[in-house]
């Protein structure tokens, strides 16, 4: 379901690499693909996840003191740390919250030696869920949409 439905999609995302580091602002890639197929409690907390970083080094000395060299090079490319004003905008996002538990969650397992994510099996049936709720999500919208324009246009008429 959430695996890239074809190679030019692949390559498509491929392509937007601005360097060795990848994509600076991979945040907006991961959470434009995952909207098509998720609710916004799974893809914007995957869209801040540039935004958490920056937050993070903003207010967390110690999460910033065990950076990686790439993560430093790629915090500045991505306008580094945020400014307080910055930080009262991240802040009032309802998703910020989740962004920075995914990306602390995301660093932590990322430091973990010796484990192992589980495979693909093992999250296929959440995935096909949340799908499964994004859809019907999306036709219940379109419903409403549908019938609010026919009372409207009944009551122009």
């Amino acid at each position: 379901v959430v695996r890239p439905n074809s190679t030019k999609e692949v390559s498509e995302i491929v392509a937007l690499a601005e360097d060795a580091y990848g994509v600076h602002d991979h945040g907006d890639v991961s959470g434009d693909y995952l909207a098509r197929y998720f609710p916004a409690s799974v893809s914007e907390p995957a869209r801040l996840h540039v935004a958490a970083k920056r937050y993070l080094c903003a207010t967390d000395a110690e999460y910033t003191a065990v950076l990686s060299e790439a993560s430093r090079y790629t915090l500045e490319k991505q306008g580094g740390p945020m400014s307080s004003a910055e930080r009262r905008e991240f802040e009032a996002n309802p998703y910020h919250r989740e962004g920075v538990r995914l990306r602390r969650w995301e660093d932590m397992a990322g430091k973990q030696r010796g484990t192992r994510s589980p495979d693909w099996s093992h999250f296929h049936p959440l995935l096909e869920r949340l799908a499964g709720s994004q859809e019907s999500s999306d036709r219940t919208s379109s419903t409403s949409r549908s019938r609010r324009g026919a009372t409207t246009a009944d009551s122009t008429g």
